[in-house]
């Protein structure tokens, strides 16, 4: 953050906040705007905006912080693994 020159007293990662279900990985922005919102953000504005709603929802209405798994494709069939 010190090298984008943000200076804010609280700065949260979100993907710090959510985990999936059963696999250790942590989920990208893009993944909990899919899972939680239906939306995927496009510009870097989108992704700032999508990031707060998932923390007021989490803060507010108590959200719940797990998210179902991503969905694993086999690439050479093209088929759900």
């Amino acid at each position: 953050m010190v090298g984008l020159k943000l200076h804010h007293a609280r700065v949260i990662d979100v993907s710090l906040v959510f985990k999936y279900e059963t696999i250790p990985q942590m989920p990208c922005l893009n993944a909990l705007c899919r899972s939680m919102m239906v939306d995927e953000p496009n510009h870097c504005h989108q992704k700032a905006v999508c990031a707060m709603r998932l923390m007021l929802q989490v803060v507010d209405n108590r959200a719940y912080t797990s998210i179902p798994d991503p969905v694993v494709f086999d690439t050479k069939s093209q088929r759900l693994r």
